[in-house]
Parts: structure tokens; C-alpha cells; sequence
């Protein structure tokens, strides 16, 4: 009996990692379908705070009423409810997502070991390509763990660029307005 549930889990996981299973030209597996709805989510919270802060630039560059009317009903505002709010919310949120996806894969990971262990004891050989279907699951996390890093990097990277902006333009011409400090990065995802 026992080897037949482990039989069962082996054939999920399987199926749920035959995403993993075809490489791309860089011989990395691709993602999972679950991760790569993830990091589709993720690189379009990022775009969004690209564009956000391209709006910055565009509200900075062209004062409306005066630079400091400009820094703090447009500038700021952008930099407050565009580009920090989609790093708090949206950012945060896909990332949450993602490693809740990367521990559960996980988990199936080291159940299917598990279950390999059983299989063993009960005398019977581990299913004929469990330990690639192991290796490319492991290899679609650290894949996934790769590419969202490299999302979040950027995201860091527009959110202190907008606080500059800001910061610049009271620092000028605006002594006590602009942002209040500077943003605390987002930690990247560890492997």
C-alpha cells in the first residue's frame, strides 16, 4: 500500500514539474507554470513602478504652480502613491506569492525523497526519471529565485531613483518637503 501512494505522489509531482523539464538555449529548466505566472505578475508590478516613476520625471521636469506646489502635489505624490505604493503592495504581494510557490514545491520535493525512501525499503526501484524530475524541480527554484532577484534589484533600483528625484528637487528649492526618507529596499529572495 505504501508503495503504491508513493507511486501516486511521484506521478503528481511529475505532472506538476513537467514544466521544469524542457530546458531553454541557456540549459537552465524553465520555470514551473505556477512560478512563471508568479514572475509574470512580478515583472509587471515593476513595470508598473517604472512607469510611475517616469511619470515622476515627467511631473518634476514640468512644474505646475510654482516648484514647491509641484513637489508636493505632484512629485511626491507620484513618488508616495506611484512607486512606493507599488512596492509595498504590489511587489511585495508577487514576492509573498512566489516564495509561498517555492516552499510548496519544495516540500513536494523532499516528500517525493520521502517517498523514494519507502519505495526503497519496501524493496522496490524509485520510478525511472525521479532523480532528473528532483534535479530540474530544484533547478526551476533556483531559476525563479534568479529572475524575481533580478526583478526585485530593478524595483530597488526605480524606487531609490524616485526618492533622489524628490529629495533633490526639496534639498533645492523646497527646504523641509519631499519625501520623509529614504525607502527601505526589498530583500531579495534567499535560495
Amino acid at each position: 500500500m505504501k508503495s503504491a501512494l508513493a507511486m501516486v505522489a511521484v506521478a503528481g509531482l511529475l505532472l506538476f514539474m513537467a514544466g521544469a523539464a524542457h530546458s531553454s538555449s541557456d540549459s537552465r529548466p524553465d520555470p514551473p507554470a505556477s512560478f512563471a505566472s508568479v514572475l509574470l505578475a512580478l515583472r509587471t508590478a515593476v513595470t508598473a513602478t517604472r512607469n510611475d516613476l517616469q511619470h515622476e520625471r515627467y511631473d518634476a521636469a514640468h512644474p505646475s504652480y510654482g516648484v514647491c506646489y509641484n513637489l508636493a502635489n505632484n512629485v511626491d505624490a507620484e513618488y508616495d502613491n506611484g512607486v512606493q505604493y507599488d512596492l509595498t503592495n504590489d511587489v511585495n504581494f508577487q514576492i509573498g506569492r512566489l516564495e509561498t510557490d517555492i516552499g510548496h514545491v519544495r516540500g513536494d520535493l523532499q516528500s517525493l525523497k520521502a517517498d523514494d525512501k519507502v519505495l526503497a525499503n519496501d524493496g522496490d526501484p524509485a520510478p525511472a526519471g525521479e532523480s532528473e524530475t528532483i534535479a530540474n524541480g530544484y533547478g526551476a527554484i533556483s531559476t525563479a529565485i534568479g529572475i524575481a532577484n533580478g526583478y526585485i534589484k530593478l524595483a530597488n533600483r526605480y524606487s531609490m531613483q524616485a526618492y533622489d528625484l524628490a529629495n533633490s528637487i526639496a534639498s533645492k528649492h523646497c527646504s523641509g518637503q519631499g519625501p520623509s526618507g529614504p525607502p527601505s529596499p526589498i530583500a531579495a529572495i534567499g535560495g
